[in-house]
Order: structure tokens, then sequence, then C-alpha cells
């Protein structure tokens, strides 16, 4: 058992799918993650086609795909966070389909449960 990680912090899903073709050895694990900012930003459209094609073309891998939580910085009716749950709808469907991919449901996350943007190094409300 030899693990390996690869972190692709900013890349689209389209890269994703484009470095997973080049790649000889493709990974046991994929773990897909995004947040409100990716929803926000991007059209969902081409996210859900482009996840559709990375679940088609995985063989031995395992994609584990984390819902995307609120924004807590709005409120639960704003129109980013109601494209949040038609995008964590389409998600939770997506294992039902594919016997390779696994959802992580991160609805029991709470806004006390959030780091502190301030602290994040990894934060970044610019669009991807």
């Amino acid at each position: 058992f030899n693990p390996t990680a690869v972190r692709m912090t900013n890349a689209t899903l389209p890269v994703l799918v484009r470095s997973l073709k080049n790649m000889i050895i493709r990974p046991d694990f994929i773990v897909l993650s995004a947040g409100f900012v990716d929803v926000s930003f991007n059209e969902l459209r081409t996210f859900k086609h482009e996840l559709i094609k990375l679940c088609k073309s995985l063989e031995e891998t395992k994609l584990i795909i984390l819902s995307v939580p609120l924004d807590y910085t709005l409120s639960g009716w704003s129109i980013v966070n109601k494209e949040i749950d038609r995008c964590n709808k389409f998600l939770s469907s997506l294992s039902g389909k594919f016997k390779s991919v696994r959802v992580v449901d991160l609805d029991l996350v709470g806004r006390d449960m959030i780091s502190s943007k301030s602290v994040d190094p990894y934060y970044s409300r610019k669009a991807r």
C-alpha cells in the first residue's frame, strides 16, 4: 500500500477530468469538494455536465463528493443558497446512478462550526 496525494487547489472540473485522462496510474480515491463561492460564480449546468462525464470515466477509482455548505453570510432564502440547495440535490442523486460515487452530506455543519475566513489560508472570494 503506497498512498499518494495530489492536491489541485482552485482547479476547475474540466482540468481535473483532463488530468485524469493523462494519468498512467489512476488513483484509488478522488475527493471532490467545492464551496459556496464555486456555486455562486460557476454555471451549474456546465458543472453538472462535467461531473457526469467524470463519473462515467471512472473505472476502479472511487469518487467521494462533499456536498456544498451554505453561505452563512447570506440569508437562507438568498439566490446563492437556493443554487447550493439545487446543486446538493443533484450531487445526492449521483450515488444512486454510479456505484463508484459516494456523497458526504455536510448539511449537519452549522454556522458555528465554520472557521473564520480571516484565518483560513485557502479561502478566496475570487471566482475560479
